[in-house]
């Protein structure tokens, strides 16, 4: 029940550091919200492990899961992309904007209340229908909708970049690959909605997989030296 879960933790993890090590090298503000963004997949992967082995279910760590993984996580990826294209002036103004935003999104979404037999029976699925829908789910809507918009964006403009200015194919295939990395991740809740609850987590197993491809495509990992 917790081994694609698991999976998605440490692969977040792993992904995470890696990238961590490269924004302390280079400073460059994709990296920041990438890293960022990371380690709020992997605080909310491990917090939905550590809901579902708690028993009775725990709906702390359920509500933390929500709060990193699905409404926070998305929308910082989308940053990371914008940086990779924008001055990291203007990704910190639109950073700040939607931060607070994404803040009165995440208070209703702490405060909203809890379907204890929904949470009881998770048997690992996303639990969709855990925390009951009401004004916090517009906001976690846009967000998503926000960061998976930029991801895509980005990769259009680097087709665009591609065969207008010539930049290298490197740029054009990375972006490509992150998208369909960040589609596919974005396809496991939609899947979870359609009735396959449990393709949920070994989807995004598969669309990290994919993202952190693209990742190493778009920023090959070079050895540092002291």
């Amino acid at each position: 029940m917790l081994i694609a879960p698991l999976i998605v933790t440490l692969l977040s993890l792993l992904f995470a550091l890696a990238v961590l090590r490269k924004w302390l090298h280079s400073h460059k503000v994709s990296e920041q919200y990438w890293t960022i963004s990371l380690f709020f997949s992997f605080i909310g992967s491990l917090s939905y492990c550590i809901s579902v082995a708690t028993v009775p279910h725990s709906a702390v760590w359920f509500r933390l899961y929500y709060l990193f993984g699905a409404m926070w996580m998305p929308l910082l990826m989308g940053l990371g992309s914008l940086g990779l294209v924008w001055r990291s002036r203007k990704v910190h103004l639109i950073a700040t904007l939607i931060g607070g935003f994404g803040v009165i999104g995440s208070v209703l979404l702490l405060l909203a209340p809890i379907q204890s037999s929904a949470l009881a029976t998770i048997d690992g699925g996303p639990g969709i229908n855990v925390i009951i829908p009401g004004i916090w789910l517009p906001f976690l809507i846009l967000m998503n909708s926000l960061g998976a918009s930029a991801v895509f964006l980005v990769a259009l403009w680097s087709v665009y970049s591609t065969f207008r200015h010539r930049s290298p194919l490197q740029f054009l295939s990375g972006n490509m690959t992150l998208a369909i990395g960040v589609a596919t991740i974005s396809a496991a809740g939609t899947a979870a909605r359609l009735g396959a609850p449990s393709l949920f987590w070994w989807t995004m197993v598969i669309g990290w997989c994919i993202t952190f491809s693209g990742y190493l495509i778009l920023t090959p990992i070079k050895r540092f030296t002291s």
